[in-house]
């Protein structure tokens, strides 16, 4: 359209902006921002509240906050998302002060940090914060609910089922939100039989929903349900999206069924969407999972657009087929790395035993100045718990409470394992700087894991 000589007006480029916050494309977002700048509509509430969320989202808190502070006026959506974002990207405590700066917190803004909280896997802060939600009297909505039950997989069935009643009660139980978590709940729980009653029992299920019992049914290892779901949902004249067909490949790869996989990649062209992000890496994960590892990689190379989110299927692509040296070669020359990058490395090390490896590749991505998420923390606790690592887990313990993820479940449980074999066999522990060949083909520096600290 630019090319064409038209001017983008503000209702397209708010367009643009939520696209590029959609797939977290701060490079692109930040030429739109230079658009909007050059035709005076910074200033913009609305504008300032996705440019908002396109920095937090991308992690770029400092612009986020530098864009808040010169707009004439900050709604709740601006704020919600701010919250939301540092508590996803695991920056707890300035979470929970900007929202104590708050006075009056809005429905939304509870679900923010609410949310937040569910996405970390840290249920019992958020059952803590809708506690204090309900005694300012404020009742929470579908978002509420929805958010809290996202969460309760590791809380318990129990807590989830005293949700579900709740949702009765308000009326709300059978939206598509609330819905889709109900399903998504009593299928972590492995209630599935209960997550089909209440697909059974909805009005219209859109493809949310059918997304949800579909990934519910992959969640039990019924793989073989999940693709009768897909014809029957299709039976139905629901087209399915990029979601859906990410869910049926990973059925597919689970099963390794490479027939089924590549009637589903039959399936994408005809939609046209073997060339999304979405569809093009669960492509190459099946391909990858069925060990055809040649058609993985012409998938990637015959991509529309080559993201982080492609370079880094393709990459753990080659780490799950077992093939160090090419998964290396292509990270190295990945023109941008995520989080989910860095994992898929050092996941993948854990995989093939790679201790040495894994550390260094820690250390890369602290100096790169990426922080480590549940996923990092849990591989490197691993690796210390399988190589008798003492030092190193106490470390990676200090990096844990650092970050907030002392409270996770999960991680709780990974280092009370760590420091339970630890304790079983105190003569074995091995250090930085030793020799011994379980530490692979080099030495770890004894700075390894916290930069120079």
């Amino acid at each position: 359209m630019l090319k064409t000589g038209l001017r983008a007006d503000k209702a397209l480029l708010v367009c643009a902006l939520t696209a590029c916050a959609g797939l977290m494309d701060s490079k692109k977002g930040f030429k739109i921002h230079a658009l909007i700048l050059k035709h005076g509509v910074g200033s913009d509430v609305i504008v300032g509240s996705v440019l908002v969320m396109l920095y937090a989202r991308c992690g770029g808190f400092s612009e986020a906050i530098r864009i808040i502070n010169h707009m004439p006026l900050v709604d709740d959506f601006s704020w919600s998302v701010l919250i939301a974002e540092y508590a996803k990207h695991g920056f707890i405590d300035s979470a929970i002060k900007l929202s104590d700066c708050l006075e009056k917190k809005s429905v939304p803004l509870w679900n923010a940090l609410i949310g937040g909280y569910s996405e970390l896997g840290m249920n019992e802060e958020a059952h803590k914060a809708f506690g204090k939600m309900q005694l300012e009297g404020k009742k929470g909505d579908e978002f509420t609910y929805g958010s809290l039950l996202l969460a309760s997989d590791l809380v318990g069935l129990s807590y989830g089922e005293q949700l579900h009643s709740q949702t009765i009660k308000l009326g709300i139980d059978s939206s598509v939100f609330v819905g889709s978590a109900l399903i998504d709940m009593y299928s972590y729980n492995f209630e599935c039989e209960a997550a089909i009653r209440i697909f059974d029992v909805l009005d219209e299920p859109n493809l949310v929903c059918w997304n949800s019992l579909i990934s519910g049914l992959g969640l039990n290892k019924l793989d073989g349900k999940a693709l009768c779901a897909l014809r029957l949902m299709m039976v139905f004249g629901l087209v399915p999206d990029n979601i859906t067909l990410s869910l049926i490949l990973d059925s597919c790869s689970n099963l390794r069924a490479l027939r089924e996989g590549v009637q589903i990649h039959t399936l994408a062209s005809k939609l046209g969407l073997e060339s999304g992000v979405v569809a093009g890496c669960a492509l190459i994960d099946m391909y990858a999972k069925c060990d055809r590892i040649i058609y993985a990689s012409r998938v990637f190379y015959e991509l529309q657009d080559h993201s982080v989110i492609t370079w880094t299927a393709i990459v753990g692509g080659y780490m799950r087929c077992g093939m160090w040296d090419e998964a290396k070669e292509l990270f190295d020359i990945m023109p941008e790395r995520n989080i989910v990058s860095w994992n898929a490395m050092i996941s993948g090390c854990v995989k093939l035993g790679r201790c040495t490896e894994a550390l260094q590749l820690y250390h890369q991505m602290h100096n790169s100045g990426i922080l480590p998420d549940q996923i990092t923390l849990v591989s490197l606790l691993t690796i210390c718990y399988n190589f008798l690592l003492k030092e190193n887990g106490k470390q990676i313990h200090a990096q844990v409470i650092k970050n907030g993820y002392h409270i996770n479940n999960h991680v709780t449980m990974v280092l009370t394992e760590m420091y339970h074999k630890l304790e079983v066999h105190p003569y074995s522990v091995l250090s930085f700087g030793s020799s011994d060949p379980v530490l692979g083909n080099g030495t770890v520096e004894p700075d390894a894991l916290s930069g120079n600290n």
